[in-house]
């Protein structure tokens, strides 16, 4: 999707990265919102998972959906895979302090405090941040949100 960003001019979303626990999951198991945010938004974009797996069971969580797991072990790999997919094209999901870093990078880095909450560095790092994962579909299908919440 072509959206315009404020200072940045336009910019092709191709990738999304979701963080997987505390971001997709509530109490460790993959909310019912999380599986829509998924299942809606594979539907336009490459949408990875990046995950340490904490609890050993992304992969059970998110059989039969759209999505490529990537298993890291620090925020720095998490980081890595935003520079390979192309921060330029790459929105980034999440809430922990191991994202701040791609939350950073990415074109768009949105925080999501959801029940299991977010930290203050993963927050500081995002250009967005909101209050339940559903919250994205709107933000990636009007691209003229995104630009409204950025615009300064």
């Amino acid at each position: 999707m072509d959206i315009k960003l404020p200072g940045r001019g336009m910019t092709n979303i191709k990738n999304l990265i979701f963080d997987f626990n505390g971001t997709l999951t509530e109490n460790r198991k993959l909310s019912e919102a999380g599986r829509e945010v998924l299942e809606t938004l594979s539907q336009k974009y490459a949408v990875y998972v990046a995950t340490s797996d904490t609890f050993g069971n992304a992969k059970e969580e998110l059989k039969g959906l759209n999505v490529k797991i990537v298993t890291v072990k620090s925020g720095s790999e998490k980081l890595e895979l935003v520079m390979k997919l192309g921060y330029a094209s790459t929105i980034a999901i999440g809430n922990g302090n191991n994202d701040k870093s791609m939350l950073k990078k990415a074109v768009v880095g949105i925080a999501v405090i959801g029940r299991d909450g977010a930290t203050p560095d993963a927050i500081n790092s995002a250009d967005i941040v909101i209050g339940n994962i559903k919250n994205i579909i709107p933000l990636l299908k009007n691209r003229d949100l995104i630009f409204s919440v950025l615009r300064k």
